[in-house]
């Protein structure tokens, strides 16, 4: 999501309200920074909300510039992290004073109004987004589980080539299964998930061999679902998704492809 110039210099509590619904709405990641407590003279006030984007950009933060890097500074750690923290900017005489026990990073606020700020600082990370073709009894109960597991799932046409996210999920089910592979495989979804019989992915896999390269079919995985017996649609929805959820979390995360 492009951020609007406008947007850079936020005047009221409702814009940026009205910002962080847009970056819901566009499934861009972004950090809220709260403030919880002012002490003293500061041009912020307790319940003021600020946002900053992933590259660590400021958006309608109203403190001055001699708090702005230790802000930005918390928050590129919190998109590393992807931890919530606390963050108690104090005049340079407090700096020294021993903490307080509660677990609050102390940052130097070199502001001539010597004023006191914490800081909730928090991570908002967009669901990842997985398209979803077929109208099948078992594609709108993978709908369903997808968004419960944590991620946004978009309906796709049979055959449509727009690509959504970096996953597909083909639940057709002898409904176009042809035109939404070849569907996925031109738009370059990383992986795609295809819930077939053995014989009628082998069948589909030959029809595919006449257009496209081997390195392009390899993305395919199929019978989609990890192996636990699933038997009725429920349980094959759940096997699919736990296979969703283990390449996420633990294939990714060690390099493979």
């Amino acid at each position: 999501m492009t951020v609007n110039a406008s947007f850079s210099c936020l005047t009221s509590q409702d814009q940026v309200v009205q910002l962080e619904a847009d970056f819901v709405a566009s499934r861009t990641s972004y950090v809220r920074i709260t403030v919880i407590r002012v002490d003293g003279t500061a041009a912020s006030r307790a319940g003021d909300r600020y946002l900053a984007t992933c590259e660590g950009e400021l958006l309608g933060f109203t403190g001055g510039g001699c708090i702005r890097s230790a802000v930005k500074k918390a928050v590129l750690e919190v998109l590393e992290s992807g931890e919530t923290k606390l963050v108690h900017a104090v005049p340079k005489a407090k700096a020294d004073q021993p903490d307080d026990g509660r677990g609050v990073q102390r940052v130097v606020n070199h502001c001539p109004s010597q004023g006191e700020l914490e800081f909730f600082v928090e991570p908002v990370f967009a669901k990842p987004a997985i398209a979803l073709f077929g109208q099948s009894h078992l594609a709108h109960i993978l709908k369903e589980l997808c968004a419960f597991a944590g991620f946004s799932p978009v309906i796709q046409e049979d055959g449509e080539a727009g690509k959504i996210g970096r996953y597909a999920l083909i639940a057709t089910m002898g409904q176009g299964d042809l035109n939404a592979l070849k569907g996925a495989l031109t738009a370059g979804y990383e992986r795609i998930f295809f819930v077939a019989s053995d014989k009628k992915a082998n069948h589909l896999m030959t029809k595919l061999a006449e257009e496209f390269e081997p390195s392009q079919i390899a993305r395919i995985i199929s019978p989609a679902g990890l192996k636990i017996g699933a038997q009725s649609p429920e349980e094959i929805a759940i096997s699919i998704v736990s296979q969703l959820i283990e390449h996420r979390r633990l294939k990714e995360k060690d390099g493979e492809q």
